[in-house]
């Protein structure tokens, strides 16, 4: 499992059917950290809270090649 507690910025675009993270909100839209075809996650779900975790934050496991644990400020969106 990949665990960093950096920040970071995602994007989900159906339309392309990927989802991009970015290191900087400067990087974006033209420098991505990383694209994950949308056919190539096998599941996301939320995850349960941790000693890795923050407060304020809300968690979702993203299962592809790897398992990521990523966070966000706002419940909806890790929904």
């Amino acid at each position: 499992m990949l665990v960093t507690l950096n920040l970071r910025y995602f994007v989900l675009n159906p339309d392309e059917g990927v989802f991009i993270r970015f290191k900087e909100l400067k990087d974006y839209p033209l420098k991505p950290l990383e694209i994950i075809s949308l056919k190539h996650v096998k599941s996301v779900m939320m995850a349960s809270k941790s000693l890795l975790t923050r407060q304020g934050y809300f968690y979702f496991e993203l299962m592809h090649s790897q398992r990521m644990l990523l966070a966000c400020k706002h419940e909806h969106v890790a929904q």
